[in-house]
């Protein structure tokens, strides 16, 4: 079950998003609009929009966009319904929790429990061997109580938790397990370490093996709330100190951002036992304007900044990358050499672009391995945005790979020429008309855009956003929803706010659908005529001809009304 439509509603209507975007957002009054520096991207020049009356935001540089709910889901990592009761807090408005929701409210309740259990286990006798291990590792018992670090034993018993919480609960949580006596706990004779999100809830566990048993590591399963390819460890106490540095440090290992905090590095976090994804990157834009990565310093490490590479393009980032002595990991290099080493260890960073192109040239041993190498750096440096950067990437390479950098920028700029003529054939043709159909059917009542959408087909619509915007606004509309709503669907909320917040100037939104909608039908006259012709040379039961022909005539009959309406 989903937060009841009225308490959306109510929250919408007490909720103002210059209120909430400026307090992380410095925006000034351009117009009808505010304008700011994106929280979702790097830029120097503001291309972030809120516009109050409309109470929607968009960001013309990187496309992020939405609503108010949507703002608070993306800055602070949560999903809707955590977005609306977090609003909800806010502006003083009591919600009933549905029971969806109180499903989720007690897994992370049995979450918490166990995060007590476990430190309780931990300080017991029973947690000797693990207590040993952090005293070996040379972890004080602060900081593994600052971490909320504890100890699996070799058995918890299931069963108040089940007569607590139920079945249901427990193996949803992904903490308990089917075993041959009943349930389990997944985890036992393991270090455990709890994995908060960015708002500081316990969504899942990690535990060290501390025999030598494989795994070495063992993470919760993949949940609803426990996703390791959008959670970071330690995001939820470094988030703070990584906005006011502007800077994060990325490490591969739990151990490593226990000694970088306590070593007053309080900027770090690391991933679990997964690469970098562009959920991780995407998070850490909207905290840090510079990424370290911090690898050891062997093959594996060099081979992990590599494939790091693609992920940042992709998100429009350029980090750095920082290398340890080989055999050195953070927590032990740390430990031994001190402060002052470890600095100078991160004042040795370089731009990870720049690294890869120099990794490369020093395997080309020959003219046709460097121009391997280099056709495959341009591919990379035809994916930056930013003209400035692009020339200085550019300048870069071609030095190190000793052509000449003029010739370099002009294949980059034929190759982007070729691949944005190729798409351009694609799609054919920018059908403008779809989008303003989209954008003035969002205004209009729920029975009118019914209506509306009546006969038309989602293979009239060529753009792909708004083919799939269509697909869920029909399906909307045959719940009997109001398009608004989809400014917080995953899929499409952004491109949805975007046509919705560039549309201005329409008075009359029921004659620029109307008018826009003949044009859609327009535009797809001629693959429906190809299409029917076809099926008509291939039918063969006399029903199927008949209704072919029916067709056939109805679309005629458009035609020749399109034409009159034309003259």
């Amino acid at each position: 079950m989903m937060i009841p439509q009225s308490v959306v509603d109510e929250v919408l209507d007490s909720a103002d998003i210059l209120d909430v975007v400026g307090e992380v957002v410095k925006l000034k009054k351009a117009g009808t609009r505010y304008k700011g520096l994106c929280p979702f991207h790097s830029e120097k020049t503001p291309s972030f929009t809120v516009t109050p009356e409309k109470n929607l935001f968009h960001c013309f540089g990187c496309g992020a966009g939405g609503n108010i709910f949507t703002f608070v889901s993306r800055f602070h990592n949560l999903g809707f319904p955590d977005a609306v009761m977090f609003l909800a807090e806010r502006y003083g408005i009591s919600v009933t929790m549905s029971e969806e929701q109180g499903k989720s409210r007690d897994i992370a309740t049995l979450h918490e429990e166990i995060l007590t259990e476990t430190k309780r286990r931990l300080i017991s006798p029973e947690g000797k061997e693990a207590r040993e291990y952090l005293k070996k590792r040379e972890f004080s018992s602060d900081l593994a109580e600052e971490f909320g670090i504890g100890y699996f034993p070799q058995k918890i018993d299931p069963q108040p938790y089940m007569k607590k919480y139920g079945r249901e609960i427990l193996y949803s949580s992904g903490l308990f397990v089917e075993g041959r006596y009943g349930a389990r706990m997944r985890f036992f004779n393991r270090l455990s370490f709890p994995i908060r999100s960015i708002t500081g809830r316990v969504v899942g566990f990690s535990g060290r093996s501390l025999d030598g048993s494989n795994p070495k590591y063992m993470n919760s399963p993949e949940t609803e709330a426990f996703k390791k390819r959008e959670l970071l460890y330690n995001i939820d106490m470094a988030k703070a100190s990584i906005k006011q540095s502007e800077v994060c440090i990325v490490t591969e290992g739990y151990f490593d951002v226990m000694r970088l905090q306590e070593k007053g590095f309080t900027n770090s976090v690391a991933t679990m036992g997964t690469s970098l994804t562009k959920e991780h990157v995407n998070l850490l834009k909207r905290y840090a304007s510079e990424i370290i990565l911090l690898f050891d310093g062997d093959d594996a490490g060099t081979k992990a900044a590599f494939k790091s590479l693609d992920v940042f393009l992709e998100s429009n980032f350029f980090p750095y990358v920082a290398f340890l002595p080989k055999g050195s990991d953070p927590d032990t290099y740390l430990f031994e050499n001190g402060k002052d080493a470890f600095n100078r260890v991160l004042e040795n960073k370089r731009d990870l672009l720049i690294f890869t192109a120099d990794m490369m040239r020093r395997k080309a041993s020959d003219f046709n391995r460097k121009m391997k190498y280099l056709e495959a750096l341009k591919e990379k440096v035809m994916r930056i945005r930013d003209p400035y950067r692009k020339d200085h990437y550019v300048e870069q390479i071609a030095s190190r790979f000793e052509v000449d950098a003029d010739i370099m920028k002009k294949d980059v700029d034929l190759s982007i020429a070729k691949t944005t003529l190729r798409k351009t054939e694609t799609s054919r043709i920018s059908y403008i008309c779809e989008r303003e159909f989209i954008a003035s059917l969002a205004q209009l009542p729920e029975d009118v855009g019914h209506r509306l959408i009546e006969d038309l087909r989602e293979d009239f619509f060529h753009d792909p956003v708004v083919k799939k915007i269509f697909q869920k606004v029909v399906e909307l509309f045959d719940r009997g929803g109001n398009i608004e709503v989809l400014v917080n669907d995953q899929e499409i909320g952004e491109d949805l706010a975007s046509l919705l917040v560039q549309q201005e100037g329409v008075e009359d939104h029921y004659r620029a659908a109307m008018e826009n909608r003949e044009r859609i039908i327009r535009n797809a006259m001629p693959e429906l005529r190809k299409d029917l012709t076809k099926k008509l040379s291939s039918a063969k039961n006399k029903d199927e001809i008949i209704e072919l022909l029916k067709l056939q005539d109805k679309l005629i009959r458009n035609e020749i009304v399109d034409r009159n309406t034309e003259v």
